[in-house]
C-alpha cells in the first residue's frame, strides 16, 4: 500500500516537473518573441529613419546643386557682360591722353553716329574745335554741342534765309563786329565755332546776367523756347556718353539702330543769333 502510494506521489512529482518545464518553455519562448519582434520593429525603425535621411540629403542636395548652378550661370552671365563693357571700355580709352581726348573722341562719335551724312573728318574737326575754344573761353562744351546741333545739324554750310551761316548760325553782323574780311568765313569750322561761343557768352554774361537761359533766350533773338530744344540735343549728348561703345551702333536692345539725323537748314521759327533786332550788337565788344 505503501509502496502504491510512493509510486502515485513519483508520477504526480514527474507531471509536474514535465509541466513547469512547458511552462517555463513557453515563458522563454514569449520572452524571445517579444524580444525579436521589439529587435525587428527597431532595425525596421532605424532603416526607415536612415532612408528619410537619405532622401532628405539627397533632395537638400540636389536643391542646393539648382541654386548654385543658376548662381553660377548668372556670375558667368555677369562676368561676360563685364568683360565685354571693360573691353569696350578699353577700346574707347585707347590713346586717350586726358579728359579733354575723351571729350573729343565722344563728340565726333556722336555725329558719326548720329548725323550720318557729315563726313568722319568733318566730325573730328568739329570736336577738337569745339573742345579747344570751350575751354579757351570757359563755356561748357556740351552746350555748345546742342547749340550746334539745334541751329545747324553739324552742317557747315547751313544758311538761314536771314542770312545766318554755318554751325552756330551767325549773321553777317557778327563778322563786321569781330574784324572779318568775308562773312563766308563763317563758314569755316574753326571760324564759326570761335566766334560762335564768343557770342554766345557775350549774351550770357551781359544780357543773362550769367544765367546761361536767359542768354540762350537773347543768343536766338528773343525765343522762350529755344533753351528747351538746346537743352534737349545737350541732354541727347550727355546720354550718348553713357552709352558709347566706340563706333558701334547704340541701338536699342533688340539691336536696332541708332538714330540717325539729317543735315537741316536752321528753323524758320528759330531766329539765328545776332539777328531779330540787329541793334543788339550795338554796345557790344
Amino acid at each position: 500500500m505503501n509502496s502504491s502510494n510512493e509510486k502515485s506521489n513519483e508520477n504526480q512529482t514527474a507531471t509536474k516537473s514535465k509541466i513547469n518545464k512547458v511552462f517555463w518553455w513557453l515563458i522563454g519562448f514569449c520572452v524571445f518573441l517579444t524580444a525579436s519582434t521589439v529587435s525587428i520593429a527597431y532595425v525596421a525603425t532605424y532603416f526607415k529613419d536612415s532612408f528619410d535621411r537619405q532622401v532628405f540629403v539627397n533632395t537638400t542636395l540636389e536643391k542646393n546643386y539648382v541654386r548654385v548652378n543658376n548662381e553660377l550661370e548668372i556670375v558667368t552671365s555677369e562676368n561676360k557682360q563685364l568683360t565685354s563693357d571693360l573691353e569696350s571700355l578699353s577700346k574707347r580709352l585707347d590713346g586717350i591722353k586726358d579728359q579733354d581726348d575723351l571729350l573729343r573722341r565722344d563728340i565726333e562719335l556722336y555725329i558719326d553716329q548720329k548725323f550720318k551724312l557729315v563726313p568722319k573728318v568733318l566730325c573730328k574737326d568739329i570736336a577738337e574745335n569745339v573742345v579747344k575754344f570751350s575751354n579757351e573761353l570757359d563755356v561748357s562744351p556740351e552746350l555748345v554741342v546742342g547749340i550746334i546741333e539745334v541751329e545747324s545739324a553739324f552742317n557747315p554750310m547751313a544758311m538761314s534765309n536771314k542770312k545766318a551761316r554755318g554751325l552756330m548760325q551767325l549773321m553777317p553782323e557778327w563778322a563786321e563786329k569781330f574784324g572779318l574780311k568775308d562773312v563766308d568765313d563763317f563758314h569755316d569750322v574753326d571760324v564759326n565755332i570761335k566766334h560762335g561761343i564768343k557770342v554766345l557768352k557775350i549774351h550770357i554774361e551781359q544780357d543773362g546776367k550769367g544765367n546761361v537761359t536767359k542768354g540762350l533766350y537773347y543768343y536766338v533773338g528773343k525765343d522762350k523756347t529755344y533753351a528747351d530744344l538746346v537743352y534737349k540735343a545737350m541732354g541727347k549728348f550727355v546720354s550718348f556718353r553713357y552709352t558709347v561703345d566706340d563706333g558701334e551702333q547704340n541701338g536699342d536692345e533688340n539691336g536696332e539702330e541708332g538714330e540717325t539725323e539729317t543735315l537741316n537748314e536752321p528753323a524758320e521759327s528759330n531766329p539765328p543769333p545776332g539777328g531779330s533786332p540787329t541793334e543788339r550788337l550795338k554796345g557790344h565788344p
